[in-house]
């Protein structure tokens, strides 16, 4: 076996007692003989900051591991020297504690388990997108204990207790930068708007304990779990003698529990009209009167509040005060559900696996190509919660290292009725162009218009897409300011969904030089 080096496994960053790292400290090797491919991985992750080596063959890798003090490693399976598996072997042997994501155009069930059972952190198989690639590299560094230094995206490290926020797509890197900017502010109250299940109530907690009020409590209450008389006692207190068995000396309430701190009210769509004034006033003064008192008591607290509502109908509607809606709606965050984050869903699903391999006490779960397709196909109508509902029986129920789809219990005819939806185009004007069009758009949309992945979806090259754009005048003139905006034709902002620097112009659209091609006739390996 070739010699790696001297340095002793102890001695490399990931066997280190884990602590928060920045990830421009963070080294990785793209071990890949195509040049072109290479190229565009190097330059993709040098754009989320990390420091990135290069090498064409296993023997550069050998060499380079241990002269550059490596962490992370990007093996491709086929090289010309040798065989990935086996240089991930040696690899490990050597440094237990480097982290290996293997890499191949040809994946089988077979080559997953062996590089799972040699010490790889995940497999993937090509193409794969810059987005996929960085998550499963936040992810490797997360298994060994490892928090970023910036706490947001697309990554939201636990803190005090709060569970991490998983999600390296477009739309969640807008969400957590969102909440960045609302924990600058003090004072400013926040709308937190998403289906059941999205992860409402960890953003915000993010918001609390990223900076003003961290110090402070989050008290949060349920607001479709309690009748509006019983809520108005939670949230306002009630003094002794109120009503009929009360408590002795009285009971302080919500509002007076998070003085200094936040007060979650969570799906206050569901929040009796008769009780939303008093809240309206006490949200804007910053006081109020407890059930049954006479004297004002003042607090200092911040207001977000969350719903899976629709409060603009329901303002419409009549069943929630215009007024409040308003004031609620200071600074609004809408969390997208998991279906429209596709590219989120395997990085959740690693993540969960993850965690339910160490409560299990299990190794090496591997989840399969034809159950990730199934994941990645699911509807999930109960979003993140339910994802990790699923994960937690795979990893129960898988027979030996290998995640099946039937592992999963999804409802093969749930997922056949899904896809078969998922087909459905306009078809009141039937020509082949425009049923062309309306799938490009479609498939943009749902990729919150990241153009490396809607390409992958459709199966053609970037360029052959940008030229079918501007062929169909397919445009998301956002403006600029927004975070995340799409260009708008030969303007200098960010690509969609996207971020980063070195652009150019290709037929009139901002992009990135070096990214992958994700053409699959070009994956010849």
């Amino acid at each position: 076996m070739d010699n790696l080096g001297s340095k002793s496994p102890g001695n490399h960053p990931c066997a280190k007692e884990p602590g928060r790292i920045d990830p421009n400290d963070v080294k990785l090797l793209v071990v890949e003989d195509d040049a072109a491919l290479r190229s565009g991985f190097v330059q993709g992750l040098r754009r989320q900051g990390f420091q990135v080596f290069e090498a064409e063959s296993a023997a550069q890798a050998r060499s380079l591991v241990p002269e550059k003090d490596v962490d992370v490693v990007l093996l491709d399976v086929h090289l010309p020297d040798g065989d990935g598996l086996d240089l991930l072997k040696q690899l490990k042997n050597q440094i237990p504690g480097l982290l290996v994501i293997m890499m191949t155009g040809f994946g089988s069930v077979e080559s997953a388990v062996k590089a799972m059972k040699n010490g790889a952190y995940e497999y993937i198989e090509k193409p794969c997108s810059i987005e996929q690639t960085c998550g499963l590299v936040r992810g490797a560094l997360r298994s060994r204990g490892f928090r970023e230094v910036n706490p947001f995206p697309p990554v939201l490290p636990a803190k005090e207790g709060v569970p991490e926020i998983i999600g390296s797509s477009a739309r969640m890197r807008r969400v957590l930068r969102s909440a960045q900017k609302v924990a600058t502010s003090r004072d400013s109250t926040v709308l937190i708007e998403g289906e059941s299940g999205t992860g409402k109530e960890l953003v915000a907690r993010a918001i609390h304990y990223l900076r003003e009020r961290r110090s402070g409590p989050f008290v949060a209450i349920n607001c479709a779990a309690l009748s509006a008389s019983l809520l108005e006692s939670e949230l306002f207190g009630y003094e002794e003698g109120s009503f009929t068995g009360s408590a002795r000396r009285g009971k302080k309430g919500f509002f007076q529990a998070a003085h200094e701190g936040t007060l979650f009210l969570d799906e206050i769509g569901e929040m009796d009209v008769s009780l939303q004034a008093k809240t309206l006033r006490a949200i804007q003064e910053k006081a109020f009167i407890p059930v049954g008192g006479n004297q004002e008591v003042a607090v200092d607290i911040r207001i977000v509040a969350s719903t899976n509502r629709n409060l603009q109908e329901m303002v419409k509607q009549g069943r929630f005060r215009e007024d409040l809606y308003y004031r609620l709606c200071v600074i609004p965050i809408e969390i997208p559900p998991l279906r429209e984050r596709c590219n989120d869903i395997l990085e959740l699903a690693s993540y969960f696996r993850d965690h339910f391999q160490r409560e299990f006490g299990r190794e090496n779960l591997v989840i399969s190509p034809e159950a990730a397709e199934v994941l990645k196909a699911h509807p999930w109508p109960g979003n993140v919660r339910s994802l990790r509902a699923v994960m937690e029986r795979a990893a129960l129920s898988a027979e030996g290292d290998l995640i099946r789809p039937e592992d999963l219990g999804i409802e093969s005819s749930e997922m056949e009725s899904n896809i078969h939806r998922g087909l459905v185009l306009p078809l009141t004007d039937r020509r082949l162009v425009s049923m062309e069009k309306a799938l490009i758009l479609k498939v943009l949309t749902d990729t919150g218009w990241n153009v490396s992945e809607s390409s992958h979806q459709l199966g053609i090259n970037r360029s052959t897409l940008y030229n079918k754009m501007k062929r169909y005048g397919i445009r998301r003139d956002l403006p600029s300011w927004l975070p995340g905006s799409g260009c708008i034709a030969g303007s200098p902002h960010e690509e969609f969904g996207g971020g980063g620097q070195d652009r150019v112009m290709v037929s009139g659209i901002t992009t990135h030089p070096g990214q992958i091609d994700e053409n699959p006739r070009d994956r010849s390996r």
